[in-house]
């Protein structure tokens, strides 16, 4: 018999082996925002989803779904899947999307997907590996920003600073919600995030994540879009890179390409690439959830 479980952070640790470790800290920090549903078979378990979800725009991320190859074919990642929509549902989301990378089990989930009545997947964003040892001497280092646009740690944000931000994201500032500076508050590396100031106001950020001890995510890269066509992007990324490769303990950084972004994609192919050991494209699916749902059979 399976069974399935809501996990909180007493019952999520037996999971940590079915999700990839730059996941691990949010199946560790499981509340009002994290959720995660394991499966167990004879009491071990064997299939695992979680999710984040933001209150401020109800909309969620399924972050990993796994099942472990002796227990696929039989239901269980279309039920998790299914509990999980119930269980965001029941908190109050109305938007829910999946990111993944084109492998060998796509076509499964596709299937389930389209089940479920999900949009079909479609191209979303690079995903690029680094390695600290390579990225040393890149001549894009040393990309300077103008003296009217100063760079500030991200520790140092005030409140009326993040006020302005949330206030301004649909009008002034325009970012999208996946670059949202406030996603994953407590994954934030505080000594290589940093935002960007114009005539005292912030403009800009360079938000990174801490994934693993030796692995930093830059999550979010994004300057104001009056400000983009001067090419200030990058230097602000060169700000965090070098003082990544002053933190002895960070070998290696993930960087997330939206592939709408045209001018970050021409970086990356242009001036990147020498420097990366990985570069994988992710997909997007995305539900519209509604109130009805109904739980899938094993």
């Amino acid at each position: 018999m399976y069974k399935f479980r809501i996990l909180d952070p007493m019952t999520a640790p037996v999971y940590e082996r079915l999700i990839f470790p730059m996941f691990r800290p949010q199946l560790s920090a499981i509340d009002g925002t994290t959720f995660a549903i394991g499966v167990q078979y004879q009491s071990q378990p064997c299939g695992l989803i979680l999710a984040e979800y933001s209150h401020h725009d109800r909309r969620a991320k399924i972050c990993s779904l796994y099942v472990e190859p002796a227990h696929r074919r039989r239901g269980l990642g279309k039920a998790l899947l299914d509990r999980m929509e119930q269980t965001l549902i029941d908190a109050g989301c109305v938007e829910v999307e999946l990111h993944y990378t084109i492998n060998l089990m796509t076509s499964v989930l596709d299937r389930i997907l389209a089940q479920l009545h999900w949009s079909p997947g479609s191209p979303f964003s690079l995903m690029c590996v680094i390695q600290r040892d390579l990225v040393r001497n890149a001549p894009w280092l040393n990309y300077p920003l103008p003296p009217s646009l100063t760079p500030f740690p991200w520790s140092e944000l005030t409140l009326q600073d993040r006020e302005t931000i949330q206030q301004q994201r649909s009008s002034l500032l325009n970012y999208p919600a996946e670059l949202c500076p406030f996603r994953e508050e407590h994954l934030i590396e505080p000594r290589i995030s940093f935002g960007l100031r114009h005539q005292g106001e912030v403009v800009g950020w360079n938000i990174v994540h801490r994934i693993a001890v030796d692995t930093v995510r830059y999550s979010a890269l994004y300057v104001r879009p009056d400000l983009q066509p001067a090419g200030r992007a990058i230097p602000l990324l060169a700000t965090a890179v070098r003082q990544q490769i002053q933190e002895r303990q960070v070998t290696k950084g993930i960087f997330i390409v939206l592939l709408d972004n045209a001018a970050m994609v021409n970086f990356v192919h242009r001036r990147l690439t020498p420097y990366l050991t990985e570069i994988y494209q992710t997909w997007k699916a995305s539900r519209v959830l509604t109130s009805y749902g109904s739980m899938s059979s094993i």
